[in-house]
């Protein structure tokens, strides 16, 4: 957790395509039958589908939910400082804030589950030169859900905003 939170500054290169950031009220998650535990109806549809994703990374003890504020907030603050608007607003959400939702904004077209996990190996790719990823000595192989995994995550969503979702569960 000490190495994560001294390389804070470098996540925001994880979400290239550029996020804002929205985290919700803690006391607002609900969990549903399914067990995802989204807010959805509220910033998006009831995902569509929902998939398990496997990590190869192991974890020790989930970090506080802080952590995973800070790094949202850091990848908000990056792309603040861009030229143009952002393409994805990202939400925190969840009563631990261990689900991060990737609000599409027109600029990707996100409206199949096929463009959704390709926005997956996209941002994937975009990680593995990043020196918070290499440290683990996982970049040849791993994936953005075992960063996701380091840092608490539970839970990705990819959404359009309008009538497509995506859930992905971190195991």
């Amino acid at each position: 957790m000490k190495r994560t939170l001294a390389n804070l500054a470098l996540c925001s290169t994880l979400f290239a395509a550029g996020c804002e950031t929205i985290a919700a009220a803690p006391e607002a998650a609900a969990e549903t039958s399914a067990g995802v535990g989204l807010e959805a109806g509220y910033h998006y549809p009831a995902p569509q589908g929902v998939e398990t994703a496997t990590t190869i990374v192991s974890q020790a003890e989930k970090p506080p939910f802080e952590v995973r504020v800070q790094i949202v907030t850091a990848i908000a603050t990056a792309n603040a400082a861009r030229p143009y608007p952002p393409v994805f607003f990202s939400i925190l959400e969840g009563a631990e804030r261990d689900t991060l939702v990737l609000l599409d904004m027109g600029g990707a077209n996100i409206d199949t589950v096929y463009k959704a996990r390709g926005l997956v190996s996209e941002v994937s790719a975009l990680m593995r030169n990043n020196p918070l990823f290499s440290q683990y000595g996982v970049e040849n192989y791993a994936s953005i859900f075992d960063m996701l995994k380091i840092w608490g995550f539970e839970k990705l969503v990819i959404t359009n905003g309008d009538d497509f979702a995506h859930a992905f569960l971190i195991e």
